[in-house]
């Protein structure tokens, strides 16, 4: 699979991060009332939701890289780790991103998971 590059004209500071965990547990309730559970994954996918500050211009080249590259957020893509640092990490989108257009600005939230490709 491939895994695609953030446009370099679409800034890539990251604000307002809000870290949490994906659930990566199976539950199964037996008849008599006891609750199994088991790993999805060996790999427990930290979720993030966080906003990019850009232009309409720069909103154009992401809703393009979006819609077209990433064909509507189903293909992983490398972004600067969201826990710090300036290593990429692999992240999917977990649904669409929301604009809000502010004058000549557009602030996108984005809500992501770690891809474990």
């Amino acid at each position: 699979m491939i895994i695609y590059k953030w446009p370099k004209e679409v800034p890539d500071k990251a604000y307002g991060i809000e870290p949490g965990y994906d659930d990566n547990v199976v539950r199964t309730e037996s008849d008599s009332g006891i609750v199994l559970q088991y790993s999805k994954n060996t790999f427990t996918p930290k979720t993030y939701s966080f906003g990019v500050h850009m232009t309409k211009k720069q909103k154009a080249v992401f809703d393009d890289w979006y819609n077209n590259t990433l064909g509507g957020g189903s293909a992983p893509f490398y972004f600067k780790s969201l826990d710090g640092g300036e290593k990429l990490v692999s992240y999917m989108f977990s649904e669409p991103p929301s604009p809000d257009v502010n004058g000549n600005f557009v602030d996108v939230t984005m809500n992501v998971r770690e891809s474990a490709i």
